[in-house]
């Protein structure tokens, strides 16, 4: 597989259609695919923006597979590129919305998918931490569309239970060692396959972690309680071939999530 090109994606991108386009994609049923990213500290090796990468590119590959494997129509949504990050304030470089923002953004975006009349609307996050606000969000906004009478729009989040479901099983193959929750040997491959200029080598280090798991309180924050560089796991130990293999999961495991949105009847 090659590495990621945009301009590979041409007529899959709601960004770069008129009017019209959009029209038509929503006559023609498409799935209105919106990637949630976020902006936050990976350690000092790769960038900040690596949610929204991930996020951005799994999607546009997502997309195109479900076209051409699948025969699924989809459009892709501009990536929301902010997420909530609160557990990574204490480095730079973190953009964490607080809940009531981060709620009433997805929202307004997806009452204006629905506005442009598009029937569903799938997400795919490239961070743990939007999982929550999300899924409340959508299933918020699914009782306030009920009361108001619309009743054929349906939401849906892809998760390690729908979709991404081998994703421990392609996590463990890079043995790390320790224990890896984030900014690790997996993310870092990401980027040595997908963009291996913002890699800085002198900043793959093995990372002194605190402990083996998460905490157990909730308050817990990245520097202070699990690691003082932002890194977890091993990213001495990340290669592109492992990120290759990783984007063709994750990707293909996109495309078979929306050949299943695809499927499923929507009744008002």
């Amino acid at each position: 597989m090659d590495s990621f090109n945009e301009r590979d994606y041409a007529g899959l991108m709601w960004a770069e259609m008129s009017w019209v386009e959009v029209q038509r994609a929503a006559k023609e049923g498409r799935i209105a695919l919106l990637p949630l990213g976020s902006i936050e500290q990976h350690g000092p090796m790769i960038p900040v923006g690596c949610d929204r990468f991930l996020a951005h590119t799994w999607s546009l590959e997502g997309a195109r597979r479900a076209r051409d494997e699948h025969g699924v129509p989809v459009v892709v949504v501009p990536t929301i590129p902010y997420g909530r990050s609160t557990q990574h304030v204490d480095f730079p470089g973190t953009i964490s919305l607080s809940l009531e923002t981060y709620m009433r953004l997805l929202e307004d975006i997806a009452r204006e998918v629905i506005r442009a009349g598009f029937g569903k609307i799938a997400c795919v996050s490239g961070h743990g931490g939007n999982y929550g606000p999300a899924r409340e969000t959508l299933r918020d906004l699914s009782g306030k569309l009920k009361k108001e009478g619309i009743g054929n729009v349906r939401f849906y989040l892809a998760d390690s239970t729908n979709c991404f479901t081998r994703s421990r099983e392609i996590y463990a193959k890079m043995k790390q060692g320790q224990f890896n929750f984030h900014a690790d040997a997996c993310e870092t491959s990401y980027f040595l396959f997908h963009r291996p200029d913002l890699v800085k080598q002198e900043g793959m280090v093995r990372p002194v972690v605190k402990r083996d798991a998460m905490p157990l309180h909730l308050d817990w924050f990245t520097k202070r309680d699990i690691t003082e560089t932002g890194s977890s796991g091993d990213p001495t130990r990340a290669n592109a071939e492992y990120g290759e293999l990783s984007y063709e999961y994750f990707t293909g495991a996109i495309a078979a999530f929306l050949k299943r949105v695809w499927d499923e009847p929507v009744e008002a």
